[in-house]
């Protein structure tokens, strides 16, 4: 997923600051953290929230742990080394259940159990990278096995939360805390569907077509579960245009590219005033390079011209994504253009 997730990324790292900033200058504090994360200065955000624990008030002090263990996955995140990669993310999910077990009444422990299914899924994510890397089939079905037990787990825990989430929702007065929980349901939502997705990718071709069969019927639940948020939210949302952008890929990676297209151009041509449309515009000009590399129109002759054309623009565009899931997947679809195979010398 290819989502978002990744540096996704996922939603807890950069959030809105509630309780937990007590005055205006430690909101300040928090939002120069959140600036320095989403850089990707992760060691300097570790220094400065080093400094803010011993300056700062004991009720913003509360909230530390949980901010130290944000910047911890910011750092995991960026990490290379997949083994490496994966002992820190199970070091933060230590470090969020510890937060959680301590402070069960504050308001910030839905978020840490948001980043806790988030991290479920980071770690099967690196699982499901290494089933292709793996040539014995029994290798390729122990890795999915691993990661589908952490998707579920991540989709039984966004599931609960979900519904605890809307009881706490009903309960609030309009005001900024309830806009705010609204937003992080939504994402939620969001997560939760895609949980599919996942699970679809840990499907492993075993020339079955059961196998085949198997993958199509979660890119279908996937699919639906999009389609209820696209029609559940309005336009101003920004949950309801990513919806409607991964409806659109589900649609193509199920066979029917051509009636993803016009789902992509829907998005795509949006209004610029349209502010809520602009991530599932990000989205969409990535999937739209799928659709034309493995799809494409009579029109389109010269795929690898269109795909380095829209790719490079998509790089120029979106520079702040570039370690984005969808980032990467641009650079590869670049990487594969430009690679071409090495012609044998007939002389040889």
């Amino acid at each position: 997923m290819l989502r978002l997730a990744a540096l996704f990324i996922i939603s807890g790292i950069v959030g809105p600051v509630l309780v937990f900033a007590q005055t205006a200058r430690e909101q300040l504090d928090i939002q120069f953290v959140e600036g320095l994360r989403a850089r990707g200065d992760v060691d300097l955000a570790l220094d400065y929230l080093k400094v803010l624990e011993k300056t700062s008030s004991p009720e913003f002090k509360i909230g530390l742990p949980l901010e130290m263990a944000k910047t911890q996955l910011a750092k995991a995140i960026a990490e290379q080394d997949k083994s490496r990669r994966q002992t820190l993310y199970r070091g933060v999910m230590e470090q969020m259940k510890k937060f959680i077990a301590a402070n069960p009444a504050n308001p910030r422990t839905t978020e840490a159990k948001l980043d806790l299914a988030n991290l479920s899924l980071l770690l099967a994510k690196t699982n499901i990278s290494e089933i292709a890397a793996n040539r014995k089939t029994e290798d390729k079905l122990a890795k999915a096995s691993e990661a589908r037990k952490q998707i579920l787990d991540a989709r039984n825990q966004l599931k609960g939360l979900i519904a605890a989430m809307n009881a706490d929702l009903a309960k609030l007065q309009p005001s900024p805390e309830k806009k705010s929980l609204s937003d992080k349901i939504s994402q939620a939502e969001l997560d939760y569907a895609l949980t599919f997705y996942d699970e679809a990718k840990t499907i492993v071709d075993t020339g079955k077509d059961k196998d085949r069969v198997d993958r199509a019927n979660k890119i279908t639940e996937a699919s639906k579960e999009m389609e209820k948020i696209a029609s559940a939210k309005p336009e101003s949302d920004p949950n309801n245009w990513k919806a409607r952008a991964w409806s659109a890929l589900f649609v193509m990676e199920n066979g029917e590219p051509k009636k993803a297209r016009p789902k992509l151009n829907e998005i795509l041509l949006a209004p610029p005033a349209n502010k809520a449309a602009n991530d599932a515009k990000r989205l969409a000009r990535y999937f739209y390079l799928q659709v034309v590399k493995d799809a494409p129109e009579p029109t389109e002759k010269n795929v690898e011209t269109i795909i380095e054309k829209n790719g490079q623009a998509w790089l120029t565009d979106y520079k702040g994504y570039l370690k984005t899931p969808e980032g990467y997947g641009v650079r590869m679809l670049l990487a594969k253009k430009l690679h071409r195979p090495i012609q044998k010398d007939p002389r040889h």
